[in-house]
């Protein structure tokens, strides 16, 4: 069976895989590793033959058996298919023959998240359903998308922008704003912005994006960081995450600033209380409001929360519109 953890796969792994799900018959995760595997290599030969193969549509197949055609035009096994899906035209009558189109061909688009294919810009994938222009408020609207195939591609622009490349900066935060990720794609823009400082479209952007409210989610268990975020970031919130609390400093020190610190109680390295202790003593972060999670809902537990600097306690597990309702009264109170 194909594992499910692809990042830093290869495209031959990432086929092999492919192949072996289709042959259990599980289609859409076959469609899914094709299209990182073509994401990854563009030239890989086979990988877009079997992704025609499995294409949900006769229109797809044939895009993609002539992307194979374009590696290998003596693919006999891809002109054999394009004369099935694209039967050939009539003979040609006596009648003088039409005088040829003088406009030019429009050129080929591919998605920024799975290489799909088409002859015009599209703003919605079809294939990945992901929102390809940045556009915020269509991308907010958007419902469906394929966040598995968006994050691996996200992942993949970013290893290319930290090898020093900032003009994937761009698409790596066009994904991760289709994947609910608008901290990371906010500092993405922002390198981007370096070198395109005359783009008005990512100023506007960055601009929306840095007036969102910034929240980080200390919690050592992943689940919790998931669910959290994703919940934040559904309400325009932008979320950032650590994973116990030397990392919590570090990006306060670092990286930027939040609104809010959510904070986990039980953490190995540093426990909640220590790290909020540790943040009402940072001279830049002491007015930081900050709310502990927790699964005790002992009195003395609270009383602690209270005495490290603690504006409120919710006790896990809380629903979003509990947390949210906290943010906005923190909010109300730091605005008096």
């Amino acid at each position: 069976m194909a594992t499910t953890n692809t990042l830093g796969a290869s495209d031959v792994d990432l086929l092999r895989q492919a192949v072996q799900l289709a042959k259990a018959g599980r289609k859409d995760e076959a469609r899914t590793y094709l299209a990182e595997s073509c994401l990854i290599n563009p030239y890989n030969e086979k990988a877009w033959l079997w992704r025609a193969s499995l294409a949900p549509s006769t229109e797809d197949a044939i895009a993609w058996l002539e992307r194979v055609l374009e590696l290998n035009p003596e693919n006999q096994t891809a002109h054999n298919w394009m004369q099935r899906l694209r039967p050939a035209p009539e003979p040609e009558s006596a009648a003088p023959a039409a005088p040829p189109q003088t406009e030019p061909a429009e050129a080929a688009w591919t998605c920024p998240f799975c290489s799909f294919e088409s002859p015009r810009q599209l703003t919605r994938c079809p294939d990945c359903q992901g929102v390809t222009k940045l556009d915020l408020d269509a991308i907010d609207a958007n419902s469906g998308a394929n966040e598995r195939q968006i994050k691996y591609a996200a992942e993949h622009y970013a290893q290319m922008l930290a090898s020093g490349e900032p003009v994937y900066g761009y698409y790596q935060a066009l994904a991760c704003l289709n994947i609910h990720r608008s901290y990371d794609a906010h500092v993405a823009l922002k390198r981007y912005f370096l070198l395109h400082s005359d783009d008005e479209e990512v100023r506007h952007a960055i601009a929306k994006l840095g007036a969102r409210k910034l929240v980080l989610a200390v919690d050592d268990s992943p689940t919790v960081r998931s669910v959290v975020s994703d919940a934040l970031e559904r309400a325009h919130y932008r979320c950032a995450t650590a994973c116990n609390g030397v990392d919590a400093v570090g990006f306060i020190e670092r990286e930027a600033l939040p609104d809010f610190v959510l904070m986990d109680v039980s953490m190995p390295v540093m426990d909640g209380y220590q790290l909020c202790k540790t943040i009402k003593q940072m001279p830049t972060a002491k007015n930081v409001p900050v709310v502990m999670l927790s699964g005790n809902d002992g009195f003395v537990d609270k009383v602690k929360g209270r005495m490290a600097g603690a504006s409120d306690y919710l006790l896990k597990p809380f629903n979003a519109d509990t947390l949210l309702a906290v943010l906005r009264r923190l909010t109300v109170q730091g605005n008096k």
